[in-house]
């Protein structure tokens, strides 16, 4: 199944069911050319991953938005050397929050490096 543009319609307009159709397909076909992958971080090797402990896990987020939510205790730090490594922590298996805004290196679009988090992504807001 192949991608299709489906119609634009204006206000009155009544679909039908091919109409329809029409974007049930696409949105099949980009899912499955995506293979519907979205990690809100990437590990940046495997070969240390310790699903059990997370210890020496380490991601890599270009900053975009305020907020980290993240799962763990964990580090953030400036892959230049340049910032200081601020020390976030977890609370268990509890999905928490940080603000973002309070790191005075970390500046839109720069990439940095989160270490041991279970799990971590930005998000707009809470």
């Amino acid at each position: 199944m192949a991608y299709s543009k489906p119609d634009q319609w204006t206000h009155g307009d009544i679909p039908d069911a091919a109409a329809m159709n029409k974007y049930s397909d696409s949105l099949t076909a980009i899912y499955a050319v995506s293979n519907a992958v979205t990690m809100p971080a990437e590990l940046w090797s495997y070969e240390n991953f310790d699903v059990t402990n997370h210890a020496n896990s380490n991601y890599y987020l270009v900053h975009r938005y305020r907020w980290l939510i993240y799962q763990g205790d964990g580090e953030i730090v400036d892959p230049s050397g340049v910032g200081a490594t601020v020390t976030v922590s977890g609370s268990g298996t509890s999905i928490l929050s940080y603000d973002l805004s309070d790191i005075t290196w970390l500046t839109a679009s720069k990439l940095y490096q989160l270490k041991d988090f279970v799990f971590c992504l930005e998000d707009k807001s809470l």
